[in-house]
């Protein structure tokens, strides 16, 4: 078994709170953790050792073509128990089987031929951003196997430890992703190359998360993340103005085994809790007569840049 340095691995314990405004006002709130895991756990490609030895992204992900037509194509070979547990029954895995664990195929690209480091690093290449030197998820665990992942978070930081970007992945109950790539508006200017803690980030909707909304319209991105806490809270507007707003809060608590323990017991099958939830959530919504869109949407065409910061 290895063990992971505690800046590479971080638990949270919080919350998440749901209010719709229109056309009632439907709202709640519910019990979560969630972890802050280093990227290179993941995928060694995307380790800050692996970031700063490349001279560009171009660089990074062209190595990391050749990494896939070797032995990406089955995903990181990476698998790690962790200290919590014991070999045959580990609280906390890796790319591996265990109670609690991260796996890279449950995110990036639905395409299991493109690993996780190029669908990332091709991403960032893709809109011509800086190379980070460190890249953080902010995620759902799977939880005895079951994954269900709403929206995830990749924090990709230069040398100094500030953020150049943020890219959500959103994932719905139709089997469907997309990740919003959300960067500073200064930054495609050539201008300020940071994202500040709490910066207001817009995007225009291209993807289906709630068949009782429709898919034109915008979502506004903050974020307050520090050593402690944890905050992501997004705002959904329309053409009437603000419609949803959703957040995950967070407190870091201390890894153990026992935490881990008591994890499960508190919040047990939490990722199967998500999507029954969602569904029950639904049946309510129909039961109040919200107007009912449907999953297939068609995203209008873009107006505007991908992101933009405030």
């Amino acid at each position: 078994m290895s063990s992971a340095p505690s800046e590479d691995l971080s638990c949270f314990l919080g919350e998440v709170r749901h209010r719709r405004l229109r056309p009632v006002e439907h709202q709640f709130t519910y019990r979560s953790f969630f972890f802050r895991i280093n990227a290179g756990l993941l995928d060694p490609l995307l380790s800050s050792e692996a970031l700063r030895s490349a001279q560009s992204l171009s660089q990074t992900v062209t190595q990391n073509e050749g990494h896939r037509s070797s032995t990406a194509l089955k995903g990181p070979s990476q698998k790690a128990s962790l200290v919590f547990g014991c070999a045959l029954f580990p609280l906390f895995g890796i790319n591996c089987r265990a109670f609690i664990s991260m796996h890279a195929k449950d995110h990036g690209s639905p395409s299991s031929e493109l690993p996780l480091s190029a669908w990332l690093l091709g991403l960032l290449s893709e809109h011509q951003l800086p190379r980070p030197a460190k890249i953080s998820l902010v995620a759902y665990p799977r939880v005895f196997g079951y994954q269900f992942k709403p929206v995830s978070f990749w924090h990709c930081e230069d040398e100094q430890g500030k953020c150049l970007a943020i890219v959500a992945e959103v994932h719905n109950t139709f089997s469907g992703r997309h990740a919003y790539l959300l960067s500073p508006k200064s930054v495609l200017a050539g201008e300020a190359k940071t994202l500040k803690n709490g910066q207001t980030l817009q995007t225009e909707k291209r993807f289906v998360v709630s068949p009782f909304c429709t898919i034109s319209g915008s979502y506004r991105f903050r974020f307050f993340n520090d050593e402690s806490h944890s905050l992501s809270r997004i705002e959904y507007v329309d053409d009437q103005g603000l419609l949803l707003i959703t957040s995950l809060r967070g407190e870091r608590i201390s890894l153990s085994s026992r935490t881990l323990i008591k994890l499960t017991l508190a919040i047990p099958w939490q990722s199967l809790l998500v999507v029954l939830r969602i569904h029950w959530q639904a049946l309510k919504l129909l039961l109040k007569k919200v107007p009912f869109y449907g999953a297939q949407q068609t995203p209008p065409p873009p107006q505007s840049l991908p992101s933009q910061g405030t």
